[in-house]
């Protein structure tokens, strides 16, 4: 990663965001089946209101009727805040009362999953991919295979051709 030279103490010479990458842990894992048990997202329809975690944890123990001790916010986005609850089935019970109403706007709640946050060039995929020039002999994934970077891999040749013009490429599905 590049960094402007350092100026210290002087904002303009700041990188405007850092991308940081970490092993995945036993303890992140854990973390993450947590909050996949606990938590859920709860999103504002109208991004306008400016509300603060105080003010959705006191309106959203009113309307689920629980107690404090059971419950926290924490606000992670402009219009975006992660509620925690100390039980599953607290926050299941959340998720079906399809929202809570804050001020004057309403908050839509959705699970929290992994993949929150994640830019989308970051997320894996697989995709059927039709390769031109490639000649009939060399039709073979380990011919093909070294074309790739490391995280992706050719999963299986495709012999279906869908289109009048895929009938000259090489077809392969790659994650």
């Amino acid at each position: 990663m590049d960094f402007p030279e350092a100026h210290p103490g002087n904002p303009d010479f700041r990188p405007d965001h850092a991308v940081a990458c970490a092993a995945r842990t036993p303890t992140l894992a854990d973390e993450e089946r947590s909050l996949e048990l606990h938590a859920l997202l709860a999103v504002q329809a109208d991004g306008r209101a400016r509300l603060t975690d105080d003010q959705v944890r006191r309106d959203a123990l009113r309307q689920l009727r629980i107690s404090e001790l059971a419950f926290s916010v924490t606000k992670i986005a402009a219009a975006t805040f992660l509620l925690r609850f100390s039980d599953p089935a607290l926050r299941t019970a959340a998720l079906v009362s399809r929202g809570i109403k804050v001020g004057h706007t309403n908050l839509h709640l959705r699970p929290w999953t992994r993949q929150f946050g994640a830019a989308a060039s970051k997320i894996r995929y697989r995709v059927r991919l039709c390769l031109e020039g490639v000649p009939p002999h060399a039709w073979q994934c380990e011919v093909v295979a070294p074309l790739f970077s490391q995280p992706s891999f050719v999963d299986r040749i495709c012999d279906k051709r869908y289109k009048e013009n895929e009938k000259e490429c090489f077809c392969l599905v790659v994650d």
